[in-house]
């Protein structure tokens, strides 16, 4: 029996943005690589970037991690049509990624360690205490200290290149670089340890992001793709990330339950206890009704919910379950209170027991139920 041929693209040559460095070139390189197996003839117009990340030289990457300070850029020339597909540090790009952008592959990449480069001759013991190790990362600040607690850890900025400079004009003892990163620069002479611990998600992986609406590009790449499949069972799945991503099959179908035609009742307080609710509540009703009302909401998820219809969340209870909730309206002051609670069909009467037993006026409204749903095929990967 004959495999099934990989797809091809209509076109032999697709545009591409990417960071402005001699790395980032390396990357691109790696990509056209293994595109070029699949299709020989593609070639790869390239646009490179200079990011935020590499302008600004001052701020610490220490509390940037999954932001979007290496890839802003990049992606809004994405998002505008002026490339077909970004590449990506698989470590750089961020959680989540930009509305309208798929990451639609992640290659296999290369080693995934850190490595501390010393100057030639020297080594972790004979470092002098105090000696200064070059690291933007609290997680490659703990390894090296691991190693020596003695070692002074200092903030560094710059492309490989300009770090190692650093490291040979003396200004730092020792730098942490990716191992993946000497790699692709072809810096394997370089006096270097591995350090020891976890590495960041995804490092020494390369992303390929790509507009939601491009089909032909997230088919063609998905060859090369190798994050492993999460089957996801819930309503709504996570958008994929650098290290997985989700094969959506839902078990359940939300079915409403009500009528656009029906006046709400008179309320000062609404209570939502699922994301569902807020969607459907919002599709049948104007949000902007709940601008003088004070809105509880259950959860985070929930809450997102609402601010994603423009309705700012006065309450949210610290443990997120219908108890939880309860606790919160204990320690609220609910002597005029009227209370508007749209819930599911199938919601525990905790809440309706507990206002019951307060005598706190309230209305409740079944505005959708659940009911199972054929699950869809799983893809051929399984």
């Amino acid at each position: 029996m004959s495999s099934k041929p990989f797809p091809t693209l209509s076109t032999n040559r697709i545009t591409v943005a990417a960071r402005s460095s001699p790395l980032s070139e390396a990357q691109v390189d790696e990509i056209l690589y293994e595109a070029q197996l699949i299709q020989p003839t593609l070639e790869f117009e390239v646009t490179l970037v200079t990011t935020l990340g590499d302008r600004d030289q001052e701020s610490s990457l220490r509390t940037l991690e999954k932001t979007d300070f290496f890839t802003r850029d990049i992606d809004q020339l994405l998002l505008n049509g002026y490339c077909r597909i970004a590449v990506h540090s698989a470590k750089d790009l961020p959680d989540p990624i930009p509305n309208g952008l798929n990451i639609i592959a992640v290659n296999q990449g290369l080693d995934p360690s850190d490595s501390l480069v010393m100057r030639p001759g020297d080594t972790l013991s004979s470092l002098p205490k105090g000696a200064k190790i070059a690291t933007s990362s609290i997680r490659r600040e703990k390894a090296v200290h691991s190693l020596r607690s003695d070692l002074e850890v200092v903030d560094i900025r710059g492309n490989i290149g300009q770090r190692l400079q650093k490291l040979n004009d003396r200004e730092v003892d020792g730098v942490i670089v990716a191992e993946s990163a000497l790699i692709r620069l072809n810096l394997y002479h370089l006096n270097r340890i591995h350090l020891p611990g976890e590495t960041a998600p995804g490092q020494g992986k390369l992303a390929v992001v790509a507009r939601e609406d491009d089909e032909e590009a997230a088919v063609f790449f998905s060859a090369m793709d190798q994050r492993p499949i999460t089957v996801y069972l819930g309503l709504k799945p996570p958008k994929d990330t650098a290290i997985k991503k989700f094969h959506h099959c839902p078990i359940i179908e939300i079915v409403p339950k009500i009528r656009s035609t029906r006046p709400l009742p008179p309320f000062t307080h609404i209570v939502f206890t699922s994301k569902s609710a807020v969607k459907i509540f919002c599709c049948y009703f104007d949000p902007k009704g709940l601008m003088d009302k004070t809105v509880i909401a259950v959860g985070t998820q929930t809450a997102q919910g609402l601010i994603d219809c423009g309705v700012d969340v006065d309450y949210m209870p610290e443990v997120e379950s219908s108890e939880g909730l309860i606790a919160l309206l204990e320690t609220l002051n609910l002597q005029d209170a009227q209370i508007f609670w749209p819930h599911s069909a199938l919601s525990r009467p905790v809440i309706t027991d507990y206002l019951t037993n307060k005598q706190i006026p309230f209305t409740e409204w079944v505005i959708y139920t659940t009911i199972p749903r054929e699950p869809t095929p799983l893809p051929e990967e399984f």
